[in-house]
């Protein structure tokens, strides 16, 4: 009587303290029998610290494929030893239904009074295998001295749990059973669901691809369900390419941009023109260090040149064109100095990559035509000046030897005339020597000009005796000498004085050379008498005088009678009372041709073989000389 009064106090502990865990307890141990398991023997069975005799059943529990807690093993309690079969897996079926090797027991309880499962945990014994385990083994033999039920688990709201359920009760700890669905495709209201709102009942729905640019586009569809497959980029749902400008050339793989070669922007694998070309072209040398810079030039063309060679030359073609410069309208000052009488002006053009004078002049101070050759059309190769083609104006400094290059501005008048208007400095590129040890070195320069000319020393002094054109430096060489012829005086030969050593005599009358080798020379007639004095090492001065007083002097008075003049065949002279002492007759550049002493006051001129043509006649007195110019006839 005790004992059951016992039970009961501990069923009713259990009913207040305990609510049911959520676990499937099979009906007996042969509905999870796998054929092959573990004993483990139980002696006793515990509530809290009340042995028990009957209304649990005890069970093994493990974990299945779906994570959750299913029954290995089962027995019903009866007050009296008993043993659980725990089963293992079986492996030949794909589930897993049973304890794998190693897997913990969970131990539970189940209670007939309340239909409410329990924890539960063991104290194991000795067995005849040894110690128990609670850890699986197969075929083992386990003692459990004690099967101890927990009857402290916490009371569990119960209610529905299904959060999809009309009757939903948040705040449920364990489901009832009561959950109530709504009917499908209808909410708790009986109201049809439209998930996406577009007032079609998700039940009525036709899934589908809805977007028209995807490949399955179904128009029937109202519900788009993820399954748009489209075509790769650049093609069609066929896999073939889009040529959408039809041109060959998939528009996948068309390059845009400027497919104009006459423009910088030109791009040489573009396909597709975008309307980039914005920069003509100007080729030309871009290095404004170059001796041809262009400033228009935007594209390089490889011609730059470094250095050229300067050689003012003509190159004579057959056709000519004619640069007009006027001298009162134009100033250009090269360095220092003005342009002067000496200096060249050339125009030079670029063939195959060398400086080639087209044509040249010496500037004069004048007003001066520059004539450039043009290219022969009849010969294969460029030889001069082509139309349109650039011409680099040059002008050598005669003085200094340096090269300038310059800029002309000219209009063209008419057909064929142009007149340059202005010469100025190219103050961009200069040129010149750049050799420091040359004569006409110019720091200046930033382009050699190939005109490098190398000291020569010798007198430069134009005056001087030894004075040497090819030389550009003094080297204090020079000498000079000097020659002046005195002033005609009565009864006085001419006589010149100079300082020049073993010197030679040579006289001239009106530009015409005379017998006369000394350094004294009587004239017999008026006119400019000139003496040449060469020294021993041949330098030649000379100095001129004008005669024209040659005749009766001042003191002499003379009644002389010459006649006929102009005469045929001969000449009288009749001096009256005066005596004459000797008659001599010249040609105009001295020669004497004829001489008489007639000491008698009168005298004939024989004309004999003389040709036609103007003489002189001196007449000798005891007080001075007379001379007159006769003229004869043929």
């Amino acid at each position: 009587m005790i004992k059951r009064f016992t039970l009961l106090l501990v069923a009713l502990f259990a009913i207040q303290q305990t609510k049911a865990q959520d676990v499937y307890w099979p009906a007996n141990s042969s509905e999870i029998n796998t054929g092959s398991n573990a004993t483990y023997l139980v002696q006793s069975v515990n509530l809290g610290d009340e042995s028990i005799l009957f209304g649990y059943n005890l069970g093994a529990f493990y974990t299945n494929d779906s994570g959750e807690l299913a029954c290995g093993g089962i027995v019903t309690w009866g007050g009296v030893q008993t043993n659980i079969s725990v089963n293992a897996d079986d492996s030949t079926t794909p589930e897993k239904d049973g304890f794998s090797a190693g897997e913990q027991i969970t131990w539970l309880a189940y209670g007939s009074f309340l239909e409410q499962t329990y924890g539960a945990s063991v104290v194991l014994g000795v067995g005849p295998t040894g110690m128990g385990s609670e850890l699986f083994s197969i075929n083992s033999i386990n003692i459990i001295n004690e099967f101890n039920i927990d009857p402290t688990v916490e009371t569990l709201i119960q209610g529905c749990t299904d959060t999809n359920a009309c009757n939903y009760d948040e705040t449920a700890q364990e489901d009832d059973g009561s959950c109530v669905l709504a009917q499908e495709g209808y909410d708790c209201n009986g109201d049809c669901i439209d998930t996406d709102g577009d007032t079609i009942c998700d039940i009525d729905e036709t899934s589908g691809c809805t977007d028209f640019m995807a490949c399955n586009y179904i128009s029937a569809a109202t519900d788009d369900d993820g399954s748009c497959e489209y075509a790769l980029e650049g093609y069609d749902c066929y896999g073939v390419c889009i040529d959408a400008d039809e041109d060959g050339v998939c528009d996948i793989n068309e390059i845009y941009g400027c497919t104009d070669s006459l423009y910088a922007e030109y791009n040489a694998l573009a396909t597709e023109e975008d309307n980039s070309c914005t920069t003509l072209i100007i080729s030309g040398c871009t290095d404004s260090t170059a001796f041809n810079f262009d400033a228009l030039a935007n594209t390089d063309d490889n011609t730059c040149l470094g250095e050229v060679t300067v050689i003012f030359e003509d190159n004579v073609t057959n056709t000519t064109i004619n640069y007009n410069v006027s001298s009162e309208t134009i100033s250009l000052t090269l360095g220092d100095t003005d342009i002067s009488s000496g200096d060249l002006l050339g125009g030079f053009v670029i063939i195959d990559g060398q400086l080639i004078c087209v044509g040249f002049t010496t500037w004069s101070g004048d007003d001066l035509s520059l004539s450039l050759w043009l290219d022969d059309i009849n010969t294969p190769e460029i030889d001069g000046l082509i139309e349109g083609e650039t011409i680099y104006w040059i002008a050598q400094q005669n003085s200094t030897q340096f090269n300038y290059l310059l800029e002309l501005t000219s209009i063209e008048v008419g057909t064929g005339d142009i007149f340059v208007t202005a010469i100025n400095l190219n103050e961009l590129t200069i040129i010149g020597c750049m050799d420091n040890t040359a004569y006409n070195f110019n720091e200046s320069a930033l382009v050699d000009d190939g005109a490098c000319i190398p000291f020569i020393y010798d007198c430069i002094e134009v005056n001087a005796c030894n004075y040497n054109p090819e030389a550009n430096t003094e080297d204090g060489s020079c000498y000079y000498i000097s020659a002046t012829v005195s002033e005609l005086t009565y009864g006085t030969p001419l006589s010149v004085e100079t300082d020049a050593i073993s010197p030679s005599y040579t006289w001239y009358l009106n530009g015409e050379i005379l017998t006369e080798s000394t350094n004294e020379y009587t004239p017999y007639v008026n006119g400019e008498y000139t003496v040449e004095v060469t020294d021993n090492l041949g330098c030649v001065v000379s100095d001129t005088v004008t005669i024209n007083n040659v005749s009766i002097q001042e003191h002499v008075h003379k009644k002389l009678n010459i006649y006929p003049i102009p005469a045929n065949n001969q000449i009288t002279i009749d001096a009256g009372s005066e005596t004459i002492i000797s008659a001599k007759l010249f040609t105009l550049d001295g020669k004497l041709l004829q001489k008489n002493n007639p000491n008698s006051n009168q005298f004939i001129f024989k004309r004999g073989q003389l040709n036609g043509g103007v003489y002189y006649i001196q007449l000798e007195f005891d007080d001075g000389l007379f001379q007159q110019q006769s003229i004869i006839f043929e």
